[in-house]
């Protein structure tokens, strides 16, 4: 203002205590910015760690905040020179006035003009550079992405019409929502999504933030080429993604968990996988294989004999519903946990029924087939209608989040606890009491649909505390960065290339020198039993938090 108005003076207008308030600000706060800098530098060309890229934009814009910072230290120095003779609530400029001191008030008159009008041209051109940045365009869009993040439970896909005309999914960049767009905008290239990512951690092609970059540019590109269309969202040729990233994705949410800025990158990959299954039909071998299991046998396993066996008819009435799920009901090692499950209930005095019903739908939901999701949760809503008042049980924390918070879209709002929960609460309430001392080391992996998507850490561990000599040893990666077993966004069913995302996972669970490894999801049960045959450590068995609790009974 003061390079511009040469008669404005802010200690007129704001009165003294405010204006030396302001000006010690000033300096705190162009140092806090130079060490920034300073530490940006070291960092980027010094540490450099890999997800960093050294670009010249990068560079630019460290230089250009560092004249911003000295230009304004320069022309404060100077003015501080001739208006005043020390000036303690300007500590930094005042060192610059001193050193100043000797010189003529005239040449103090040009410089101070010389530095003002290069400070003001400098943070002109600043702002304007952004504009035609990719990367620090964040700066002016991230605060209102940050304001206009969704509030909705993470990882809830959205609600898609499949009796609507046209592109169902995304198959150009126009084809995404406005929020998606927006996101695209406000990427810092900080790497923090890919630091976590299962996929592109086990050198699978997708990384989430190429994935970003890519659509961000594939966004530029459209808008310069107008009607005429830019590139396809799903192609090998850059900017556009490859199919083969779009079905790495485990949906584990640990990209957008991460991200600083609140981008939401898989649910981007949702609306590929329904543009290539629902409107373009170009489906690989293997995902069509489970989404005809799915059809033809309401389960992705395309089993028939059902290995679930309680005498449901001796366990009527209750205020608890069971919720089998496709697991339970096909899979020998997963129905053994359900038993495990209703053993403890009936220990516990509490009545319950059980409901076998078909497939949750999530497999066919996060493979991109939202008609066959739609198909099999309008099934089980009609069941669970029958059963109002009741509260939904469920083992599967995939189950648990689909009936939970993608109902509702569909009109089926119920009350759901997952087993972890409930039994807690039984444990806290006397109704189970473990007697048995256990003289075992266990770990216990975070599933990702239970952990970062809903937020329970404690219940499974409170469950653990309460077995006597059971000594529970955290792995590195916990919690909300919990590592994933790999198959989750219908994984489980696919033939994984390359590494394998659960054997990373169980050899960070037995390098702790353990027992055994808990678990509180079927998917992670299964996935990671694998891991355990393949790097040959069978001898450390997995068991679900309830089977480690019956142990101790």
């Amino acid at each position: 203002m003061m390079g511009i108005f040469p008669d404005f003076s802010l200690l007129e207008y704001a009165g003294p205590l405010l204006f030396y308030i302001y000006k010690f600000l000033q300096d705190v706060a162009g140092v806090m910015a130079i060490v920034g800098v300073a530490m940006a530098i070291y960092r980027r060309y010094v540490i450099h760690p890999a997800k960093i890229e050294n670009t010249r934009e990068a560079f630019i814009i460290l230089l250009l905040i560092s004249l911003v910072i000295l230009t304004m230290f320069s022309f404060s120095g100077i003015y501080l020179s001739i208006h005043y003779s020390n000036a303690l609530i300007m500590p930094v400029s005042q060192v610059i006035a001193n050193a100043l001191s000797g010189l003529s008030l005239n040449t103090k008159q040009i410089l101070y003009q010389v530095f003002m009008f290069s400070h003001n041209f400098v943070l002109l051109f600043f702002f304007s550079y952004l504009v035609f940045t990719r990367k620090h365009l964040h700066l002016l869009t991230a605060p209102l992405n940050v304001f206009l993040r969704s509030l909705k439970p993470v990882g809830e896909i959205s609600y898609l019409n499949v009796d609507s005309e046209g592109t169902l999914g995304a198959g150009k960049i126009e084809d995404l929502s406005w929020k998606h767009l927006l996101d695209l905008l406000c990427c810092t290239e900080c790497g923090r999504c890919q630091e976590l990512c299962p996929a592109h951690l086990t050198n699978k092609l997708l990384n989430p933030k190429k994935l970003i970059l890519d659509l961000r540019e594939n966004l530029i590109l459209s808008g310069k080429a107008g009607k005429s269309g830019g590139p396809p969202l799903i192609d090998d040729a850059p900017p556009s993604i490859p199919a083969e990233a779009v079905w790495s994705c485990t949906t584990c949410a640990a990209c957008v968990n991460r991200c600083p800025v609140f981008i939401e990158h898989f649910p981007k990959i949702i609306e590929m996988r329904r543009f290539l299954v629902l409107t373009e039909g170009k489906i690989p071998k293997d995902v069509i294989r489970i989404l005809r299991n799915l059809e033809l046998f309401e389960n992705p396993w395309g089993a028939v004999e059902k290995h679930f066996n309680w005498l449901t008819e001796e366990k009527q009435g209750g205020d608890l519903l069971i919720f089998l799920g496709c697991s339970s009901l096909y899979n020998p090692r997963v129905s053994r946990v359900s038993l495990t499950l209703c053993e403890l209930l009936s220990e516990a005095g509490i009545k319950f029924e059980i409901y076998e019903g078909v497939c949750c739908g999530d497999p066919a939901r996060r493979l991109g087939n939202e008609y066959l999701y739609q198909l099999f949760a309008r099934k089980n809503i009609e069941k669970f209608n029958e059963y109002r008042g009741k509260k939904i049980v469920t083992i599967c924390p995939h189950c648990y989040n689909t009936i939970r918070h993608e109902y509702p879209q569909l009109g089926g709002e119920y009350e759901v606890i997952h087993h972890t929960e409930l039994i807690h609460q039984l444990l806290k309430s006397d109704k189970l009491k473990p007697t048995k001392h256990l003289n075992l080391s266990v770990t216990y992996h975070d599933p990702c649909y239970l952990g970062r998507y809903n937020s329970i850490f404690e219940a499974p561990r409170g469950i653990l505390a309460s077995i006597k000599g059971l000594r529970l040893i955290e792995m590195e990666r916990n919690r909300l960065n919990s590592f994933c077993c790999g198959g989750g966004g219908g994984r489980a069913w696919l033939e994984e290339k390359g590494q394998r995302i659960y054997v990373e996972r169980v050899k960070e669970a037995t390098a702790l020198k353990i027992d055994k490894i808990i678990v509180a999801c079927p998917l992670c049960l299964i996935m990671l039993g694998e891991g355990l045959k393949e790097i040959e450590k069978e001898k450390v068995e997995i068991l679900d938090v309830c089977e480690i609790l019956r142990k101790a009974i």
